[in-house]
């Protein structure tokens, strides 16, 4: 394998393109940065790289199980949102009936927030998550994983001035590529993804990258 030759200088690849080995389409579309470069010069040659790739497995993988089979594993297509991404399409309805669209997200710092309201321990531990927030003008919002009726008992108990997003049907989980709830996504002003991943434990999972969020 060559170098890649940029402003003059090489860098070898080699590194980089290990991480993709035995990944699919899947994989990388709930990556948490992969494609991220470890040196900043690579950045915009691993942008053109992603886009590159993510075309030619997603043409792979229609010619191999067809586009319904495509349409059903990506109901809202392949628009990536692992850390590093820009998000690029959000709109939800919040439990106020408040429209939420991708341009409110770009005013302020937010916090999505995936919670199973039917675990007990999984409502405490989201519900406990706002509070390392407070004073920081970081928006937060829940994104339940069950209807209106099954939601409300969550919403009597433990929201105060949050949105919460009824997802019965896991299309914002979908959309997001959200993993198991209690889960945790962090977005900068810019619709940058800083953080994304599980929060069994709050002080290991979830406080340190908040720190590092809200400073």
């Amino acid at each position: 394998m060559h170098p890649l030759i940029l402003s003059g200088e090489e860098y070898y690849l080699g590194a980089f393109f290990s991480k993709f080995y035995e990944h699919n389409l899947e994989s990388l579309a709930n990556n948490t940065g992969i494609f991220t470069p470890d040196d900043d010069i690579l950045t915009k040659y691993a942008g053109a790289f992603k886009d590159g790739l993510l075309r030619a497995m997603k043409l792979s993988y229609v010619k191999v199980n067809g586009k319904s089979s495509l349409d059903e594993l990506f109901p809202n297509g392949i628009t990536l949102a692992g850390v590093g991404d820009t998000l690029k399409t959000f709109q939800a309805i919040d439990h106020l009936g408040n429209t939420i669209q991708l341009s409110d997200l770009q005013k302020q710092k937010t916090a999505i927030i995936s919670v199973d309201v039917g675990c007990g321990s999984c409502k405490q531990q989201c519900a406990s998550v706002p509070d390392l927030f407070d004073g920081t003008g970081v928006r937060v919002i829940f994104v339940s994983d069950r209807d209106e009726l099954e939601t409300t008992s969550f919403i009597k108990e433990y929201v105060r001035d949050e949105s919460v997003i009824y997802d019965d049907r896991m299309t914002i989980s979908n959309l997001l590529y959200l993993g198991e709830a209690p889960y945790l996504m962090l977005i900068s002003d810019d619709l940058k993804i800083i953080f994304k991943n599980g929060i069994s434990d709050i002080a290991t999972d979830a406080e340190p990258a908040i720190n590092d969020f809200i400073q």
